[in-house]
């Protein structure tokens, strides 16, 4: 039996979601409607939280806010997410900016293609090094848009993490590190794709920051690494990913941490 909370079972359904359609402008989407007549309470929790992940600034401008979840939207081929491209074209009338948005979705999800050959071509050197030649590819695709470096990377983390590529974004972090990013929008850009993508792909993305945090293959600052040492407790044999052995990595730390 579904239950009813009192604030919803005790008003009628066509005045609840009038109100609700007049306090969001207009903007109704089917998750409201049956979240406001049926659980009132968790649809106030999804709203805040949905609010500060996509609504709010957080440590990005908006443009550049807009760019990774322009880039998240895409990589799940989110039709429904049109709101991020207007809200995008508001804060660039640049063509070449949005085309850098497609190239790096394009490119993150070819990816795999660079690390081919020394995972399954044995002892071929072809003299490609994934690594170098995968960052080379993205940064010369998104290169004819005024976007900074340091914004395609987040942005590339942001996809990888959608598309469970989980070497690749541990080659994010650690160019983001090597750029001298704050933490917090690593955090941040990482956070977004819970919404769209899953709490499981945002905890296993922590999974890949805390091991090369461990590793000693980024300098994070004495909050992060805190974090990264504490042990993990109460998951039994679930595995997370490891990237320590992976076509894509380095291994020296490069960079200053802590500096959100």
């Amino acid at each position: 039996m579904v239950s009813q909370s009192a604030s919803s079972s005790t008003r009628d359904p066509d005045t609840v979601l009038a109100d609700m359609k007049l306090r969001r402008g207009g903007f109704l989407l089917p998750h409201h409607g049956i979240m406001a007549l049926l659980d009132p309470d968790a649809l106030a929790i999804y709203d805040a939280f949905y609010s500060r992940l996509a609504l709010t600034e957080g440590p990005f401008t908006e443009f550049e806010k807009e760019y990774i979840w322009l880039g998240i939207i895409l990589t799940g081929r989110e039709a429904i997410g049109t709101h991020h491209l207007h809200k995008f074209r508001a804060e660039s009338k640049d063509p070449s900016a949005i085309a850098s948005v497609f190239a790096m979705v394009a490119m993150v999800e070819g990816s795999e293609v660079f690390s081919f050959p020394s995972e399954n071509w044995g002892g071929r050197d072809l003299g490609i090094n994934a690594a170098d030649a995968y960052l080379e590819a993205l940064l010369n695709a998104c290169r004819h848009a005024e976007v900074p470096e340091r914004l395609v990377h987040l942005g590339a983390a942001a996809i990888c993490v959608c598309r469970r590529r989980w070497p690749q974004l541990a080659l994010h972090i650690q160019e983001l590190y090597r750029l001298g990013t704050p933490e917090n929008e690593i955090l941040e850009a990482l956070a977004f794709t819970m919404l769209p993508a899953g709490a499981p792909n945002f905890i296993n993305a922590c999974a890949v920051w805390k091991s090369l945090v461990e590793s000693g293959r980024v300098p994070a600052g004495p909050t992060v690494k805190a974090w990264a040492m504490m042990p993990l407790s109460g998951f039994g044999s679930v595995s997370f990913p490891d990237v320590k052995h992976s076509a894509f990595q380095r291994g020296t730390a490069q960079g200053v941490g802590d500096r959100a």
